[in-house]
């Protein structure tokens, strides 16, 4: 059973190692409320303090590096700076960043990008030396950890440039890159390790188009191709008992890990005034098709794992209101989402009715059907000068679970749901040279997360927003996420 616990743990990458700007194209898989931080909050926001409504809510700050042909929109080039800072609740680690940005549009063509770089600070752990006295005995010593162990560095880096192809339509392009050192929480996936050291690159790419109708309808088309590439270095510290001299001795083992993972994404978005004064509505539609060609062994045991599959589809409608400088925006996104994996053997296994299973066949089947709804509201107002935001998500997370195994012929089912809250809140100040906005939010309901097993074979597991097949009901250490981001905008003129 062992084997399932990270059959699933590639398409960490999915959801956490892409920033929360671009949720709405790249679908979040999850199967456990893992607490992972904002750690890809890196582009500037207007509508963070919000709730981030987005579906008919412009956000032209947000919107370019999201789909690059959206800087049509852009109305004056302008340069960003926007250090971010989240920390999770319990000494369970937390990061800085700090992100430059810039904007520019012309008469026809119009780009920008961004470079951030990242301090990734890890959960506090309690290294220690071993220490021999005079009669023989060893004492675990505090020692303090070294460099690489206390944080990591990530190095993020986006290109986007875009063409007016006439006065509706518009066509863009971007390209993004990240150094990768650390990824929040995969520490955790490797439970009784002494360090977890990663290095991995991710890279990004997106075509889209956008325009207007003849009833002042946008509407917006985007492909993307999305690919992460990691390595895992991993070292044990255990203590093995030594029969024929009746002692234990300390043994210390390492361990190499690769995690391979990409998607393809199709998505599809329009929105358009309705009969009352200042409302929008809109819908969109996303597809995503997520290949896993090599997952990491979580496990202690070294065990080949085998790739998984997964089809994610996004169905969202949306609403707006704009009055004067009140603005008001709603999404309600449903997320049906089916998800294939499996395991497969690397010799031969005899069944009770003495049968045979030979290499390659498959040991065990995963199969998952997610049933998510997200809610995003907010309300701001927008004066000449200032302005103040307030909002709320809503995240329901749930999923039926059927595994069947092939060596014993057994199956099972399992049902597992949750929520997440996250309000959040903000504030700018607008002068003519400059405009400074604060955006915050607290994310509560999630947490670090276990398997409640019963019997032997009892085994705690805890990863960083994924999904695995949980072997038993899952448990839960609440904490929360508290991030702050403070943008400042100089118009280029």
């Amino acid at each position: 059973m062992f084997r399932t616990h990270s059959l699933l743990v590639a398409v960490l990458v999915l959801g956490v190692i892409h920033p929360t700007a671009v949720q709405a194209q790249l679908v979040d898989l999850r199967s456990v409320p893992v607490a992972s931080g904002d750690q890809f909050l890196i582009y500037p926001s207007q509508r963070l303090g919000m709730g981030s409504p987005s579906i008919a809510l412009t956000d032209r700050w947000q919107d370019p590096f999201v789909n690059p042909a959206k800087g049509a929109a852009l109305t004056e080039s302008a340069f960003f700076v926007s250090p971010t800072f989240y920390g999770i609740s319990g000494d369970n680690g937390g990061g800085k960043t700090l992100p430059l940005a810039v904007l520019f549009t012309g008469s026809d063509w119009f780009g920008g990008g961004t470079v951030a770089i990242q301090q990734i600070e890890n959960r506090e752990q309690q290294t220690s030396v071993i220490f021999w006295d005079r009669m023989m005995c060893c004492w675990p010593q505090p020692q303090p950890q070294r460099l690489d162990e206390g944080a990591a560095r990530n190095v993020y880096l986006h290109t986007l440039a875009g063409r007016r192809l006439n006065e509706s339509v518009a066509f863009g392009a971007s390209l993004a890159y990240a150094s990768i050192g650390a990824v929040d929480g995969v520490d955790l996936l490797y439970q009784g390790s002494d360090g977890v050291d990663e290095s991995g690159h991710l890279v990004d790419a997106r075509v889209g188009l956008s325009g207007k109708d003849s009833r002042d309808g946008d509407f917006e088309l985007l492909l993307l191709y999305h690919r992460l590439d990691m390595r895992h270095d991993i070292r044990y510290i255990e203590w093995r008992w030594i029969e024929e001299e009746m002692r234990t001795e300390l043994f210390v083992r390492d361990q190499t890990e690769w995690d391979d993972s990409r998607s393809w994404g199709v998505h599809g978005a329009y929105d358009r005034p309705i009969a009352a004064e200042g409302w929008r509505a809109g819908g969109l539609l996303t597809v995503n098709r997520k290949d896993h060609p090599k997952i990491p062994n979580y496990a202690l045991q070294n065990i080949p794992r085998d790739p998984g599959e997964s089809w994610a589809f996004e169905m969202g409608m949306g609403l707006s209101k704009s009055t004067g400088p009140l603005q008001v925006g709603l999404d309600v996104v449903l997320e049906p989402i089916w998800s294939q994996t499996w395991s497969v053997l690397d010799s031969t296994v005899v069944r009770p009715d003495s049968s045979h299973l030979k290499p390659g066949d498959n040991e065990l089947e995963n199969e998952f059907f997610f049933r998510n709804v997200h809610i995003r509201f907010g309300i701001g107002r927008d004066a000449e000068r200032w302005g103040v935001q307030l909002g709320l998500l809503a995240n329901s997370y749930g999923y039926e679970l059927e595994q069947f195994n092939n060596v014993d012929r057994s199956r099972r089912q399992q049902d597992e749901s949750w929520m997440e809250w996250t309000p959040t809140w903000g504030a700018n100040i607008r002068f003519p040279e400059v405009e400074v906005r604060y955006s915050g939010r607290l994310a509560t309901g999630t947490g670090l997360p276990g398997v409640d097993f019963v019997g032997a074979r009892a085994k705690s597991f805890a990863g960083a927003d994924f999904i695995v097949a949980p072997s038993g009901p899952l448990t839960l250490q609440d904490v929360h996420v508290l991030t702050h981001q403070i943008t400042v905008s100089l118009p280029i003129r």
